[in-house]
């Protein structure tokens, strides 16, 4: 492996870093300007893979691997927020009981006015 060939391995490590930083800040709003370098960064990988060596390789495999746990962690995130909002509005306005006869009651519930003084 030569010169060349190392610094394109220190690029996609670089770049996973980069991802793995982008994952654990929530940052996913930089994640379409990022998508870009990352495909250019493992498109110069692929040229160079007959040629590096097996122990590189499974250092890149390892942080893809990590980084798609993060994936994966960040998504159950996000739909866990979204069904927790989803619950809050529906649960805002009414609120659900039981009456005596152990049916479901709904009462609607106005919600409290607040007043701002300086």
């Amino acid at each position: 492996m030569n010169k060349n060939d190392q610094q394109i391995i220190d690029l996609v490590d670089d770049t996973l870093e980069k991802e793995r930083d982008l994952l654990l800040n929530g940052a996913f709003e930089n994640f379409e300007d990022f998508i870009q370098s990352k495909q250019a960064a493992f498109e110069k990988m692929s040229a160079l893979s007959e040629r590096a060596s097996s122990k590189e390789v499974a250092r890149i495999k390892d942080r893809i691997s990590e980084n798609q746990k993060l994936y994966e962690a960040a998504t159950m995130g996000i739909k866990a927020g979204i069904e927790r909002i989803s619950e809050i509005r529906r649960v805002i306005g009414n609120l659900e009981t039981y009456g005596d006869d152990g049916l479901v009651k709904t009462t609607t519930v106005s919600a409290p006015k607040v007043s701002m003084k300086a």
